[in-house]
């Protein structure tokens, strides 16, 4: 299912993620980075360790997810930062 450009205001059409689905991503994302953290996963080659970030960020939420949430629950979010130029 695709969203039109305007369905959500400044938000590009995209796929749409499941709310389970973008929180697995964030729990599996951290679980990734802890290991990468303490060195297990050095043994990975680093086309595997490249592949499974990308799965990993699928279903990460964007910066338009972010801004959302934020908005919502502003004593624990706040809206990401725009990009420095």
């Amino acid at each position: 299912m695709r969203m039109s450009p305007g369905a959500w205001g400044s938000m590009e059409a995209r796929i749409m993620t499941m709310p389970s689905e973008r929180t697995r991503a964030v729990v599996e994302t951290r679980r990734f980075l802890e290991k990468l953290a303490a060195g297990r996963m050095a043994r990975e080659s680093p086309e595997r360790l490249q592949s499974y970030a990308s799965s990993l960020l699928c279903h990460y939420p964007n910066d338009s997810d972010m801004h959302l949430t934020a908005s919502f629950l502003p004593a624990w979010w706040s809206p990401p930062e725009e990009p420095q130029t």
